[in-house]
C-alpha cells in the first residue's frame, strides 16, 4: 500500500452541507463521506491526513477539528476498500489538547516506531490571537485505535515551550538526521523553530537548530512554513523554509543559501524532481494576507555555485496567481511518471469570504509545468487543507478537500475529487 503524503502547510478549515444518513453511521447511498462530516452551519474539520489505519490496506482518514467548534477529538474515518467512508468510534482517538476550544491545524501519519503501523502527529492550537500550542503524537495500536503518547516528545528545552508556546505554522516530517527514522520539524515562525529528533521508538527529544545548522544568525528568521527534500540534486536532504534554502553537505550540517530579498511576503515552498534530469524544481507560492488579487506561483533553483535562480519562465507555460495557499502536496496525478503539484486555496480570507478555485500543475516529461486548474472540479471554495491518496483502489491518486464552512460568501461541503487516471478529477463527496 502506498501512502502519499508530502509537503505540509498552515491549515484551518471550515465545513458543511448535509446530504441524508445517519449522522453517525456508514455513508448514505453512493456517498463517500458520512452525514455526520458535511454538517450544515458548522466549522467541524480544518485538517486531513489519508493513511491505512486500521491495517485493512485502504486508505483511511483522520479529521482535525476547528478550534471553538466544541469537538474534542479529531475524527477518524474508516474505508470500506471502494472510497466509502464510515465514522469510528469516538473512543478510537484520544482527548486533544485544550479540548473542544482548540483544532488541530494539521495533521501527518507515520510509522514513528517502525511497528508497521501508520501513527499520527498533530500540531494543535488555541483560537488566535492566543498562542498556546502543542505537538501531539497519537500512537496506532495497529487497528486504528489510537493513544496519546504525546509523552514521548521531550518539550523540557524547547525554544519557547509548548502548552503555551508560538503559533504552529506546519509540521514537516523527515528523516532530518539520516538515522532511519522520522524526524519531526516544528515551523512556528522566527525563531522559535524546532528539531524533535527520533531515536527509533518514538521519543524525541529537542535538538537546537545551532547543532545541526552552524551558522551565524537566526534559522528560518523569517519562515511560517518549511519543507524538506533534495533542492540541489546531490541526493540528501534539504530544508526548504522560504525566504532560505538550507542545503545539506552531506554529513547533516547545513550551508545557508539565500536570494529571496525581492519577495516580501512569507512564501510557501516544495520540491519537484525535474523530468528533464535538469536541476530539481522549487516551487514558491506566497501567503499574501487579505489579498483579493493574490501572487504568482514561482519557481526556482539551486545553481551550481549554491545560490538561488529565479526559472519561472523556464517552468511554466502560463502564469497563475493564488489568492491565500494553505497547503502544498506534490504527487504523479495524471500518471505520466512525473511530479505535480496540488495547491490548496481558501481566496479572501475574511468577509465575504468568496472563496477560490484550488490549483493543480501538471509535469510535463521537459520539466515545464502545465496549469491544469481547470481539470479540478470548478469550486471556489475555503479549502484549508488537502490529503491525497488512492481511495478507491483503482491505482491513481484521489484527492480530499477540507473545506471551511462560512455563514456568507464561500459555502461548500468537504469532498472528494476522484481522479480518473489522467489528472482529471470529479467531484463526489
Amino acid at each position: 500500500m502506498k501512502f502519499y503524503q508530502l509537503t505540509g502547510i498552515l491549515t484551518i478549515s471550515l465545513i458543511l452541507f448535509s446530504c441524508g444518513g445517519d449522522d453517525k453511521g456508514d455513508s448514505p447511498g453512493g456517498a463517500r463521506l458520512p452525514k455526520a462530516i458535511k454538517k450544515i452551519f458548522g466549522d467541524r474539520y480544518m485538517s486531513a491526513v489519508l493513511a491505512d489505519f486500521d491495517g485493512d490496506r485502504d486508505l483511511d482518514l483522520m479529521l482535525g477539528a476547528i478550534d471553538g467548534d466544541g469537538n474534542e477529538r479529531d475524527e477518524l474515518l474508516f474505508n470500506d476498500g471502494t472510497g466509502k467512508f464510515s465514522l469510528a468510534p469516538d473512543e478510537n482517538v484520544p482527548l486533544r489538547f485544550g479540548g473542544g476550544e482548540y483544532g488541530t491545524v494539521q495533521l501527518r501519519a507515520v510509522d514513528i516506531d517502525r511497528d508497521g503501523d501508520n501513527d499520527v502527529i498533530a500540531g494543535v492550537h488555541a483560537p488566535l490571537p492566543s498562542d498556546d500550542a502543542m505537538v501531539m503524537i497519537y500512537k496506532n495500536d495497529g487497528s486504528g485505535v489510537f493513544s496519546d503518547a504525546s509523552s514521548q516528545i521531550d518539550y523540557s528545552v524547547p525554544p519557547n515551550g509548548f502548552g503555551g508556546g508560538p503559533v504552529i505554522g506546519n509540521l514537516e516530517l523527515n528523516d532530518i538526521d539520516q538515522d532511519g527514522d522520522t524526524d519531526i520539524l516544528v515551523i512556528q515562525g522566527g525563531t522559535d523553530n524546532a528539531f524533535y529528533l527520533n531515536d527509533g521508538n518514538g521519543n524525541f527529544s529537542f535538538t537546537r537548530f545551532e547543532s545541526l545548522f552552524p551558522i551565524e544568525g537566526s534559522v528560518f528568521p523569517q519562515a511560517i512554513h518549511a519543507s524538506t527534500g533534495d533542492a540541489d540534486g546531490d541526493g540528501d536532504i534539504d530544508v526548504i523554509a522560504l525566504f532560505d534554502v538550507y542545503l545539506n553537505n552531506g554529513d547533516n550540517t547545513f550551508e545557508l543559501t539565500s536570494d529571496f530579498s525581492q519577495y516580501y511576503d512569507p512564501m510557501f515552498g516544495a520540491v519537484l524532481k525535474n523530468a528533464s534530469g535538469g536541476k530539481p524544481i522549487i516551487i514558491g507560492v506566497q501567503f499574501v494576507f487579505l489579498d483579493e488579487i493574490g501572487a504568482p506561483v514561482q519557481a526556482f533553483y539551486i545553481n551550481e555555485n549554491d545560490t538561488i535562480k529565479n526559472n519561472t519562465s523556464e517552468v511554466f507555460r502560463t502564469e497563475r496567481n493564488t489568492i491565500h495557499p494553505r497547503n502544498l502536496y506534490v504527487a504523479d496525478f495524471d500518471g505520466n511518471g512525473t511530479e505535480d503539484l496540488i495547491i490548496a486555496d481558501t481566496g479572501f480570507d475574511s468577509d465575504p469570504f468568496p472563496g477560490a478555485q484550488n490549483t493543480l500543475f501538471l509535469q510535463n516529461t521537459d520539466g515545464t509545468l502545465v496549469d491544469a486548474s481547470n481539470q479540478l472540479p470548478q469550486v471556489s471554495d475555503f479549502t484549508h487543507d488537502i490529503a491525497i491518496g488512492d481511495i478507491d483502489g483503482d491505482g491513481d491518486i484521489d484527492i480530499y478537500a477540507a473545506n471551511l464552512q462560512v455563514e456568507f460568501g464561500a459555502d461548500q461541503t468537504p469532498y472528494f475529487m476522484i481522479n480518473d487516471g489522467t489528472g482529471n478529477f470529479t467531484l463526489e463527496d
